[in-house]
């Protein structure tokens, strides 16, 4: 007996038959018709749709089978997801590769088997609509092609599956996130209203001017918060709910790193914050530049907001390998340890400010992790920084 080989791209097959969430569900109905009609149509006693796992080929459908699923080992589905063709054994009991085959040799005491490759939208193999006859006999190419027609019918209700799966992790993802909004735009609104009404109890005092001025820089900082966790919401939700691809383009990085700067110079002054940039100079990134300086955006907004007076906020970029690295520095008080775990995940936590900074919204970290994704880019913290904090993203080059 072989034990059939490996797919060439194994991982990637493994892993989109993971993302069908299929593996040990309960029968449906759809399925059940194909294997029966495929016994009735080939004139074979036994029918399945096979799904070859890591360790198993598990049976998503049965007809004329007790068995749920196989060892991979035994698995003739397993031989024939390599192929492109229907894959057809005529007389396995001399055929070296299944003849010692517990299958051949016991029950079902396979005597004749034939195979048609059920593939993904990737054209990676995910099992097999099979039929099997434990009496030696032939296969007429009508009953190949009827084969061939019930597979793509099979094939295309696992297209139908993945797609529901992902339908439903994008409305629970949308949900999450629209929670999430919705908690920080009250929080937001909640500092812009309540601060106004301080600072108009404040008016009838002038004397108390500098409170005054705390109340507005806070109401400036609340309201731009809101600004940009709008950005970066109908950013994530173009590029998550409609088929819109992410333009790619050739951008030097020295340029959009200084027209982003230029966005904070005003707010940084306010502060009295120092914006430090490292000019890297010839350096080409492949990139979407709205998609960058969205993510870049909320870098340099949360650095400027936790970096105390006269402190500053730095910008510098390295090339390591194939990518661009940009950190953003600065001298606050770093992230909490409680909140590393969470902060580029779709998890509230948001932690209150001083007086002059109001609370930093959680979502807008993972907001832009999310839309970095659909131009091959990444973000992270750099957690080997002790004193402030520096958030990394890589860009593509574009020589690469």
């Amino acid at each position: 007996m072989q034990a059939p080989d490996l797919h060439p791209q194994e991982s990637e097959r493994l892993k989109s038959l993971n993302e069908l969430n299929i593996l040990d569900t309960e029968s449906e109905e759809i399925f059940d018709e194909i294997v029966q009609l495929a016994s009735m149509l080939c004139g074979a006693p036994i029918s399945l749709v096979s799904l070859i796992d890591k360790d198993r080929q598990w049976f998503k459908a049965r007809h004329g089978l007790a068995a749920t699923e196989t060892p991979r080992d035994y698995a003739f589905c397993g031989h024939a997801i390599l192929q492109d063709d229907v894959f057809v054994v005529e007389n396995p009991e001399e055929d070296k590769r299944f003849k010692d085959n517990p299958l051949v040799k016991h029950g079902p005491q396979i005597r004749f088997y034939a195979g048609a490759v059920l593939k993904d939208e990737d054209n990676l193999p995910m099992g097999t609509l099979c039929v099997i006859d434990d009496q030696k006999r032939e296969f007429s190419e009508e009953q190949k092609k009827a084969l061939k027609i019930l597979a793509k019918q099979a094939e295309s209700q696992l297209t139908i599956r993945r797609q529901n799966v992902q339908l439903q992790k994008t409305n629970k993802l949308a949900q999450e996130i629209l929670s999430l909004v919705a908690h920080d735009l009250k929080g937001a609104f909640t500092v812009v209203l309540g601060s106004s009404t301080l600072m108009t109890r404040k008016l009838v005092k002038l004397q108390q001017q500098a409170d005054v001025m705390k109340i507005g820089n806070r109401i400036v900082a609340a309201a731009s918060d809101v600004y940009e966790l709008l950005d970066e919401l109908l950013q994530w939700t173009r590029l998550q709910f409609t088929d819109d691809q992410v333009m790619l383009k050739e951008h030097d990085i020295d340029d959009l790193i200084a027209s982003t700067l230029k966005v904070f110079d005003e707010n940084a002054k306010a502060k009295n914050v120092r914006l430090i940039s490292g000019q890297k100079g010839g350096v080409s990134v492949l990139v979407n530049d709205g998609v960058t300086k969205t993510i870049l955006r909320n870098l340099l907004s949360n650095s400027i907001k936790h970096t105390p007076e006269g402190k500053s906020v730095s910008v510098s970029v390295e090339v390591v390998n194939c990518e661009a690295i940009i950190s953003v520095f600065d001298e606050g008080p770093g992230v909490p340890e409680t909140m590393k775990p969470h902060l580029l995940k779709a998890t509230q936590q948001a932690i209150d400010g001083d007086y002059e900074s109001p609370p930093s919204h959680g979502v807008g970290l993972y907001l832009c992790n999310a839309i970095a994704q659909r131009q091959k880019s990444r973000i992270w913290l750099d957690e080997s920084v002790t004193e402030g904090c520096r958030m990394c993203i890589a860009l593509p080059l574009s020589q690469y």
